[in-house]
């Protein structure tokens, strides 16, 4: 789907292959730090079911803090 929604971006830019190829590099940056960011996240969320509603907005603060 990605590779579809870039071939219609570089068609109706027009864009050389150079151009292409950097936007797929992109594309893939991009992927692996979300990618990262949501399994940060899920491992995040796993270690603090144990607290409170209150500390887990202290501690979640603190992470977006971090960023």
């Amino acid at each position: 789907m990605t590779f579809i929604l870039f071939g219609l971006i570089l068609i109706l830019t027009q864009t050389d292959i150079k151009s292409w190829i950097l936007i797929k590099y992109s594309l893939f940056v991009c992927t692996i730090f979300f990618s990262f960011n949501q399994s940060y996240r899920d491992l995040y969320n796993f270690q603090n079911e144990h607290l409170s509603n209150y500390e887990q907005i202290i501690e979640y603060s603190k992470y977006l803090a971090f960023l």
